[in-house]
């Protein structure tokens, strides 16, 4: 397995025959590397992709949420290349794929497990580029867990797919540190730039037969914890750096929040902007959850071992606003215990 360490946002090409690439792949973290191999026209040469099908966005029924934007499709039909966005990867779908004649498939980010019938169309077979050291963090959400879990380096990995969940044999490594106020949008960028480097680089001793694929030490990996909506509710009993750490990976979807009971309705108060509390105040009297204003006049919210300073912050319905103008038109929130 080859480890590269690249440090800078150069992409890399080599010379050679164009490879036919199919792609597969959705979002902000499969399109640098899908545009990196459309633009490497020396190397590779994108015939066809798959990505999700159009979601929904939005509150109310289907007719009045708009549609989300999706950067793959986008990318896929500005450059006139052939866009399939099936709901199941079917037989019928493969033979499609298959008289395309591709040399290898590509898969970024898809988040369904390819069929064993499409791991035979291409003579390459199909590569896998996943935003994390594996084996930890198999599954669809290595960034947000990585953050979650308070991480000090993380990285990319290219394996061979598989009929495994990301079990397949490693073809190369890159890894990075973690920095401080890395959220996962922040770091997704990061990874999928490291992701688009890597591949290029990977790609030329792949096609010529000098990989040495390595097994992936299976009694090591972990898998990704599923990331839900309720998973941003702050717990206020977790100490400051679990709680930043939370804020870190859940950032921007689907965000942190807490309950404000205020007038005996529960209202939900969404967190954009927290930092950890580093003042000098006496908080051994407030108990955690408990909203106040810092010596520095800072709103801040007691935690188990110390507190986080509230920068930005939305009430339910309304749009966000900076801690001085929230606390202008709502003075109650001073001195409450968020649930």
């Amino acid at each position: 397995m080859n480890n590269f360490d690249i440090r800078n946002n150069e992409i890399l090409s080599k010379e050679g025959d164009a490879k036919r690439i199919f792609f597969m792949g959705t979002g902000p973290f499969a399109l640098p590397i899908l545009e990196v191999l459309i633009a490497d026209k020396a190397q590779t040469e994108v015939v066809g992709a798959i990505t999700k099908p159009d979601a929904r966005i939005g509150r109310g029924g289907s007719k009045s949420r708009s549609l989300k934007v999706n950067p793959v499709k986008e990318a896929v039909l500005s450059h006139g290349i052939h866009l399939w966005q099936p709901t199941q990867l079917t037989e019928e779908l493969r033979e499609e794929i298959l008289s395309l004649k591709p040399d290898l498939l590509v898969v970024v980010s898809y988040g369904k497990i390819l069929p064993p019938s499409y791991l035979t169309i291409a003579p390459f077979g199909a590569i896998n580029i996943h935003a994390s050291l594996l084996p930890h963090y198999r599954g669809a959400s290595p960034i947000q867990n990585s953050l979650l879990s308070g991480d000090k380096e993380t990285g990319i990995t290219i394996i061979q797919i598989d009929e495994g969940l990301d079990t397949g044999p490693m073809l190369a490594q890159a890894k990075i540190p973690i920095q401080d106020k890395d959220t996962t949008e922040k770091l997704t960028d990061v990874l999928s730039t490291l992701g688009a480097n890597t591949t290029l680089q990977l790609l030329p001793d792949f096609f010529s037969g000098k990989m040495s694929p390595q097994e992936q030490d299976h009694d090591a990996a972990t898998l990704c914890q599923m990331i839900s909506r309720e998973d941003g509710h702050i717990s206020w009993l977790d100490n400051t750096r679990d709680i930043i750490n939370r804020f870190r990976g859940l950032t921007p979807w689907p965000g942190i929040y807490s309950m404000w009971q205020n007038d005996h309705t529960a209202l939900r108060i969404k967190l954009h902007e927290i930092s950890p509390y580093t003042g000098s105040d006496d908080l051994t009297q407030i108990p955690s959850g408990t909203t106040f204003l810092a010596s520095t006049g800072e709103l801040c919210v007691r935690t188990l071992d110390s507190a986080i300073i509230v920068s930005l912050l939305q009430k339910e319905g309304k749009t966000a606003q900076d801690a001085e103008t929230f606390l202008r038109g709502n003075a109650a929130f001073l001195g409450t215990q968020l649930l």
